[in-house]
């Protein structure tokens, strides 16, 4: 759009590309260029997209001068409203493509007064569009201000509107729009003096006014109605109506009654951005509160949730602190936390992101969004088109999506995919254009950079298309390998005419390519009732049966089961050298016509799928676009995650695992092309941990490994110590070596990583389900495991209970209760916590006395102190339900080691030995258990004893073998200064 930073420069010595600041802000001079390098412009887009846009910003002014401060953003004080712009060349600005003709209408048979236009080519009063290059003056056309009154009076006409704008009455679109008047041109309205809502108002100095009456001021509302955003957002021939479908019908959405501004008014508290910066903190003053973001979204910024009502805001609001009530309206919504839970959506049964062993940690609210179940489709939705961008639609645009052809039967037409860890609920938008798939030195949309499969201007094809008069492909219902080969050779000859350079099959190469986009389903609510996952009820209320099987099941329909991603009433055949792959993703390691956003759940990869359902041959071929099943959008066919050479820095060599394949094997014919693959490397220093990453760009051709990295030229050799050198491994690989001191790994946001052969840089990654130990290694048996799942096994209503089965060894039998030594280890057992052991069951464990117990179904317990303890179980099952059950045990301290019982072979004998036993003393008293006792003198004259003994062993013969309490008494001087006790074991097999 301007002359000056329009680019990024790369800089080799860096091995990084730069930003080039814009400076002077004057428009890029176009020249006699401009039909050949332009395709929509601002002008064009207050012809196009304003229909819908409501004015202001960059459709009123545009950037005239450079401030320092703020050099990559919009800057109301740096700025010219159009009118009063002095435009002398042709630029983005003042200069469009005619793509509705000058009436607007485009291809419409009909004009507004209901005669037949003129369409025929080559007829001096053709009426329709030129797609050439015309002129805006804004002198003539006034400028696109903020028109207030498309949002907020009642009866504005879209339509109106859409017909002004789309002739360049930019000013009299707003009074025409709200009804107030008729254009003259541009500039000039006749105000309509009999509707009631403008009447002239004389003052006494004779000047006369047009003026809005009460009646017009009683029809300007301060929250926009519904029917008004539904103008733009809903109706058949809008962009939000092609990627979603009939989104807001009463009998479609549990939220008609509301409105679209209840949840999409501000709530109450959130500031209100008056500035129109990027950097102010909310939305701009107009701006109603948006749904979210999403990966698919050029227009999303970090403001569009600001203020807006969730679903959780209405159905699981957080209170307030200080009112304990919500400072916003819920519209008397239902608490869902009751109803999740009692349906067995809040049990935690599931893996987080980026968790693949088998562990349960989060529930279904927690890794599916609301959308997910609450948008099931009914009968008789519409829309969400299969668009063909290979002819114009009625309107001009070369984007036909309203004909019987590209119809889809929406029934249940929604899919899901992964955003930020969570399933959301989508339509999948599937168009297809013309792609050059060579790109061999030809630079086929004129933007100054050959190589990456340019994509046709959409006014090119149409120029071709209304020069050869033809439609598009899909008109008749059938497309044919004949059809495209006959497109190939229009489109061929046509591009090179109108650019003015010579085109033929080796340079230019026209294919058609797909592209399918996941358009996040937000609105089409169902109420509970219809949700996905529903339990049954009885008679009285309570569950019957739970509504796992409404998902996990074969063909389901959630998250499989076909997906009509075609039109259904088009059929389709080809040839070799007719499609091509819309991109090859994962590091262009695998084809798909999937948008590269499409990932997995951990975010680590691109899902990839294709929509054709053969390879094609060399003769026409049977094989045609087809239905998808839901499950190809969230699971790849093979488990992989990014491997080491991605994901880990090494001081090693990273060696490629195949010879570089786009970068060694040019082919203009067969259209394959190294320009633009990109190879960039991370680096590390081993010293201080400091990283740096360093990019290259092929911008040649190469045919051989050795010219590959000659061209790299200071990249390869680290000349400029980038950290690393770039070889042939000696077979034809390329070998990444770090140099002394440094480690580096590839980057994987970047790396084109299939091109340079390092397949082996995603590696295989099963996961394990959390209802069995079993590896998955990809869709097939994943999603297979997922049908299998019942409310059963998952322990679903199935009641906790909490018994510990820890048999503890009694000390002392003889005291009451159960006496446990301290400092000893005691193993702690629990029952299974559900019956048949089902569920995910957690086991925490306390003592009274505070002691920490490690959590787990088998654990131990170590007391330090001794006196009563209560140990508690506490089972929590995957709903949150909990039982616990105590265990009373007596913790003593364990007395000294006295007595010990050495077994005698063959006999029921033995001998009881006695060690440290209190000196003094003259009597010990050995109760062995059996009923006899022996009682024992210790001091003796001879041999001389005076003191007694410290030891003694007496032999004793059992009559039957067990487990006997052995009692010994110590005494001096009738005394008693000792007492100790133990349990033997007589063998009695000896």
């Amino acid at each position: 759009m301007y002359n000056d930073g329009a680019n990024t420069t790369y800089d080799a010595a860096t091995a990084k590309s730069n930003d080039n600041a814009f400076s002077t802000f004057t428009p890029f001079d176009f020249g006699t260029n401009f039909s050949k390098k332009a395709d929509n412009t601002v002008a064009g887009e207050m012809r196009d997209c304003a229909e819908c846009h409501v004015g202001g910003g960059f459709m009123q002014y545009f950037t005239s001068s450079a401030d320092a401060s703020k050099k990559y953003q919009y800057n109301p004080a740096n700025r010219t409203d159009y009118r009063d712009a002095s435009f002398t060349t042709t630029n983005s600005f003042n200069t469009f493509i005619d793509i509705f003709g000058l009436d607007g209408l485009g291809f419409e048979p009909h004009g507004r007064d209901g005669v037949a236009r003129d369409l025929t080519l080559g007829s001096p009063t053709y009426a329709g569009p030129s797609y050439a290059p015309t002129t805006n003056d804004y002198a003539q056309t006034g400028v696109l201000e903020m028109d207030c009154l498309t949002c907020h009076y009642d009866g504005y006409s879209w339509a109106a509107r859409r017909d002004e704008v789309r002739k360049g009455n930019f000013d009299a679109s707003r009074a025409v729009g709200a009804g107030f008047a008729t254009s003259v041109n541009g500039r000039q309205v006749n105000y309509n003096l009999t509707s009631g809502d403008v009447a002239t108002v004389t003052f006494a100095n004779t000047t006369s006014v047009y003026a809005l009456t009460l009646q017009a001021g009683l029809k300007i509302a301060g929250t926009p109605k519904s029917k008004n955003c539904a103008s733009c957002h809903q109706e058949e021939h809008q962009v939000d109506w092609k990627k979603r479908g009939e989104i807001w019908m009463a009998d479609r959405d549990a939220h008609y009654g509301i409105g679209c501004m209840a949840c999409h008014e501000r709530k109450p508290g959130s500031a209100v951005g008056t500035d129109g910066l990027a950097t102010t903190v909310a939305l701009g003053q107009c701006d109603p509160a948006k749904g979210g973001d999403s990966p698919f979204d050029a227009m999303w910024n970090g403001l569009d949730r600001t203020g807006f009502k969730s679903c959780a805001d209405c159905h699981t609001p957080a209170p307030t602190t200080a009112l304990n009530l919500n400072n916003w309206n819920t519209y008397g919504a239902p608490s869902a936390v009751s109803a999740h839970k009692a349906a067995g959506l809040s049990a935690i049964l599931l893996q987080a992101p980026g968790e693949k062993g088998g562990v349960a940690t989060k529930s279904h609210i927690d890794i599916i969004d609301c959308t997910a179940c609450h948008t099931k489709n009914k009968a008789g939705i519409t829309g969400g088109a299969f668009v063909d961008g290979t002819g114009a639609d009625l309107e001009g645009r070369v984007a036909a999506h309203d004909t019987v052809a590209v119809s889809k039967d929406m029934s249940n037409g929604m899919a899901l995919y992964w955003a930020g860890g969570k399933l959301f609920s989508a339509n999948l938008l599937t168009s297809f254009f013309w792609r050059d798939m060579n790109d061999y030195g030809y630079d086929a949309n004129q933007d100054g950079r050959a190589g990456g499969m340019d994509a046709l201007l959409q006014t090119h094809v149409a120029k071709i298309n209304k020069d050869n008069n033809v439609k598009a492909l899909t008109e008749d219902g059938a497309i044919t390998s004949e059809e495209i080969a006959a497109r190939q050779t229009m489109l061929i000859n046509g591009l090179g005419a109108l650019n003015g350079v010579t085109t033929d099959a080796t340079v230019f190469t026209p294919r058609i390519s797909m592209l399918t986009v996941p358009f996040k389903a937000t609105h089409n609510v169902s109420p509970a009732a219809d949700a996905w996952g529903k339990p049954t009820r009885a008679g009285d209320g309570s569950i019957s049966a739970y509504g796992c099987s409404q998902c996990h099941t074969a063909n389901g329909g959630f998250y499989n089961g076909a997906y009509p991603t075609a039109g259904q009433h088009l059929t389709w055949t080809f040839k070799t050298g007719q499609l091509a792959t819309f991109t090859k993703v994962n590091g262009k390691s695998d084809p798909s016509e999937g948008h590269p956003n499409i990932v997995d759940k951990h975010g680590r990869r691109t899902v990839a799928f294709t929509l054709f359902n053969a390879t094609p041959g060399a003769t026409e071929n049977s094989g045609s676009l087809r239905n998808i099943d839901r499950s190809e959008v969230i699971y790849e066919p093979t488990f992989k995650t990014p491997g080491p050479i991605f994901t880990t820095y090494t001081s090693g060599s990273i060696v490629a695992a195949a010879a570089p394949g786009g970068a060694t094997n040019s082919n203009a014919t067969t259209g394959v092309s190294t320009k633009g693959h990109i190879l960039k490397i991370d680096t590390q220093k081993i010293a201080d941990g400091t990283t740096a990453s360093r990019t290259w760009s092929i911008g040649a051709e190469y045919t051989a490994i050795a010219d590959l990295i000659t061209g790299m030229g200071a990249f390869a050799t680290d000349v400029n110590d980038f950290g690393f050198t770039i070889t042939n491994d000696g077979t034809g690989k390329l070998k990444i070596t770090p140099s002394a001191g440094y480690r580096v790994k590839l980057n994987q946001a970047a790396t084109d990583i299939f091109p340079f052969g390092f397949s082996n840089a995603y590696v295989a990654s099963p996961q394990k389900g959390v209802l069995n130990a079993d590896d998955k290694a990809g869709a097939s048996a994943w999603v297979s495991y997922l049908d299998g799942i019942t409310a059963n096994q998952s322990g679903i209503g199935v009641a906790p209970v909490a018994s510990i089965t820890t048999a503890f060894t009694d000390f002392d039998i003889a005291a009451p209760g159960i006496q446990i030594l301290t400092a000893v280890a005691q193993p702690l057992a629990a029952a299974d916590g559900q019956a048949g052991n089902v569920g995910f069951t957690r086991y925490a464990w306390t003592s009274s006395d505070g002691t920490a117990i490690a959590a787990g179904q088998t654990s131990s317990v170590t007391f330090t102190t001794a006196g009563l303890k209560t140990i508690t179980l506490t089972v929590t099952d995957e709903e949150g339900n909990v039982a616990s059950t105590t265990k009373q045990v007596n913790a003593v301290v364990a007395p000294a080691q006295v007595i010990a019982w050495t077994d005698a072979a063959t006999t029921l004998g033995g001998s009881v030995d006695l060690t440290g036993l209190p000196v003094p003393n003259d009597k010990v008293k050995i109760m062995y258990g059996d009923g006899v006792t022996g009682t024992y003198t210790t001091k003796t004259t001879i041999p001389a004893v005076p003191n007694g003994v410290a030891s003694l062993s007496k032999t004793h013969l059992y009559t039957t073998a067990g487990s006997k309490l052995v009692q010994v008494y110590v005494y001096k001087d009738g005394i008693q200064k000792g007492f100790y006790k133990t349990y033997i074991t007589v063998n009695g097999a000896n």
